[in-house]
């Protein structure tokens, strides 16, 4: 029997029940709110146009309060979302374990559990990915490797956006290679859980977090602590995560959402930054606050958002003060603080879309060996420990974009630019166009041209040492990239499928990197003349029911930088992933109503990456490729009273006890055995 499809123009306040009830395909033709990435067109399914009755269905407003990335545009651009429905059952146990396994991304871990990754997409530089959290930039202007240093607990997150190529036009310029939001606090009932888990070398975790739902009032609160005495010499952390988080509705302030987080680790940094001095130690403090919010009208909304986020950082380039070499006299310190805020209008047609929309945004560090001089100034670092900074930079970046979308039965157009400010480059303008044809309704073709450009990091200009010169003359790096790629999505009877495939090239100008002489031993930031990208992305997505069998997710990566290197030795952008496969499997070993369900999820990935990096012995040596293999095993049980879910699980990392180097010569810990439960009240 062929499904009814029943067509909606606009909600109107009428009973949301319906949707239960009618048993039949529902097709929205514009609604009316502000979109993240996921509520948009193609992000995790691929709405079609077509009408086959027109119909008048009184509706409730369905009320959506999710984070924003302004941009109906995800039928046009390369859109992957990550869903905790899966990521619940995988051997996971932090954000950045998350984002391994995700497609077009490069996750290179210096100490696993969350201690420090570097990421990129599509072999950009570890600088060049926007990290936003439920909307807000939360990037780090002094460096890209603390803009994973969030202070929200895997447990927090309900999903994951990626976006995959260039968003300056719309994001600003840390979106130079894509951008990556996390999104929290999307509870919709009374709960709160407890977890702990333990593993080896001395590995332990507890967390609770709890959510609260009154009316049109939600609030999320969690706090988790993690330490670990390390796999190997130096490798011990202890993180301490607290997150809090409010979302409300009224008529007054819109569509309202809250939220500050405060994170603090010390770790064993063994050979993070140099392998001539492997006894290296880090402490890092990161607090972030925001409020944001969307109005709503008929055919407009409004979406104003202003947000602060502070990062303290002491580095020892020796662990023990004492053994340190008389021209090594103290730390380096670090305090940097961002505020900023934009304004987004959004007006809603028949035809498409019009975004208009302002931003501001400050960045300033006072540090030891970055910045600009000053007066000796006194700051406390912690509690015990104060620090006298004698650096200093400031700079202020402001923002105007316009973007306009076009929709009609088979074809999605957006075209738009962005003008920048900033006190130190001056004037710069980035623009773009995306094109979506959809001739059936299962298959949709895009294609876009987009470009792009990002200031250098304080760290790029300002950050000398024995081994680093810094170059106060960088200019901005940018990129013009064509990306084209065909989605295809279906839904079968007791299961769907989901397929992408994607090819870009990314022309880069002026490419800022750490560079040096095979033979030298000083590193310098440069700009470098040009380094195109050139890549491909296959995505499979099956989710169903056959046999034991619940879902298959698998992706390749393929990556190819043309550069102009000039004999240079690469720290950061020479040295990327060509070739990366990602293979998760989840199926189904027992199932009995009253026993509960015991399950596994197999994940395997291969990396094969291409530059090099200088050995303890001072050679050059290229990297080895290598394969991992991870597993959890479940057991989850139900219940209808007080106590809601009980889950159980062991997981095993790196199966096959693999030594392997993410970066440089920092070896990574081997098999690792791990357990734990979650409980569910």
């Amino acid at each position: 029997m062929q499904q009814e499809t029943l067509f909606f123009k606009r909600w109107s306040k009428k009973g949301y029940a319906s949707f239960v009830s009618m048993r039949r395909i529902v097709r929205i033709g514009v609604l009316s709110m502000g979109c993240s990435l996921l509520t948009l067109p193609g992000a995790s399914t691929f709405a079609a146009t077509d009408r086959t009755t027109d119909r008048s269905v009184n509706l409730k407003d369905v009320e959506v309060i999710a984070p924003k990335i302004e941009r109906q545009d995800a039928m046009t651009r390369t859109v992957t979302v990550i869903n905790n429905d899966i990521t619940n059952a995988m051997p996971l146990a932090t954000i950045d374990d998350m984002l391994r396994y995700a497609s077009g991304i490069d996750l290179r871990q210096r100490g696993g559990e969350g201690v420090q990754s570097d990421i990129s997409i599509r072999g950009g530089g570890i600088d060049q990915t926007q990290i936003l959290l439920n909307g807000i930039n939360i990037s780090d202007p002094q460096t890209g490797h603390y803009n994973l240093d969030i202070p929200v607990s895997l447990s927090d997150v309900d999903r994951i956006e990626i976006l995959e190529g260039p968003d300056s036009r719309s994001l600003g310029s840390n979106a130079f290679a894509g951008a990556i939001n996390i999104v929290t606090g999307n509870s919709n009932s009374n709960k709160a859980k407890l977890s702990y888990r333990l593993g080896d070398h001395g590995l332990h975790q507890s967390q609770a977090s709890a959510s609260l739902v009154t009316g049109k009032t939600t609030l999320l609160g969690s706090v988790n602590y993690n330490r670990c005495d390390g796999y190997t010499t130096n490798t011990d952390f202890d993180i301490f995560n607290a997150f809090l988080q409010c979302r409300l509705q009224h008529k007054w302030s819109g569509n309202m959402n809250i939220q500050t987080g405060f994170q603090t680790k010390g770790f064993g940094a063994q050979s993070f930054y140099s392998l001539a001095y492997p006894n290296q130690y880090e402490k890092t403090t990161t607090i972030l606050s925001s409020v944001s919010t969307t109005y709503k009208l008929e055919h407009f909304t409004l979406s104003p958002q202003v947000y602060w986020r502070g990062h303290l950082d002491r580095f020892d380039l020796f662990r023990d003060i004492s053994s340190a070499p008389t021209w090594y006299q103290q730390a380096n310190y670090h305090q940097t603080n961002v505020i900023g805020g934009d304004i987004k209008g959004c007006h809603y047609e028949p035809f498409g879309k019009t975004s208009l929309g302002i931003s501001f945004r400050s960045e300033h560090i006072y540090s030891t060996v970055i910045g600009d001089k000053m007066d000796s100034l006194q700051v406390w670092f912690d509690k015990s420990e104060h620090a006298y900074f004698d650096k200093e930079k400031r700079r202020t970046l402001f923002g105007a974009f316009i973007d306009q979308g076009f929709q009609t039965k088979h074809w999605t157009t957006n075209i738009g630019g962005k003008w920048n400010y900033s006190n130190d480059f001056g004037h710069f303008f980035t623009g773009g166009g995306d094109i979506g044809w959809s001739p059936f309704r299962a298959i949709h073709f895009f294609t876009s041209v987009n470009q792009a450009l990002r200031l250098p990091t304080f760290t790029e200009l300002y950050y000398s040492s024995k081994d680093h010169l810094p170059n106060n003359d960088l200019q901005p790096e940018r990129s013009l990239t064509f990306e084209a790629g065909i989605k295809y999505n279906y839904n079968f009877s007791n299961s769907t499928l989901q397929a992408r495939a994607t090819a870009f090239y990314r022309k880069g100008h002026d490419i800022i990197d750490w560079v040096k002489i095979p033979d030298e031993t000083v590193w310098k930031s440069l700009n470098h003349t040009q380094i195109d990208a050139v890549g491909c992305n296959t995505w499979i997505n099956w989710k169903g029911s056959l046999g034991l069998l619940r879902e298959i997710l698998l992706s390749y990566d393929l990556t190819h930088l043309d550069k102009d290197a000039d004999g240079y030795q690469s720290q950061y952008a020479l040295d990327y992933l060509k070739h990366k496969i990602a293979l998760t499997i989840k199926h189904n070993i027992f199932e009995q109503s009253h026993l509960g369900v015991i399950d596994a999820c197999w994940t395997a990935t291969f990396s094969d990456r291409e530059g090099l990096f200088t050995a303890t012995d001072g050679t050059a040596q290229s990297y080895s490729p290598f394969t991992l293999l991870n597993v959890r095993f479940s057991w989850h049980k139900n219940f209808d009273k007080n106590l809601q879910a009980i889950t159980i699980f062991i997981d095993v990392d790196n199966l096959t006890n693999n030594h392997y180097y993410d970066y440089g010569g920092i070896r990574q810990a081997g098999l690792w055995a791990k357990g734990g439960f979650n409980i569910i009240f």
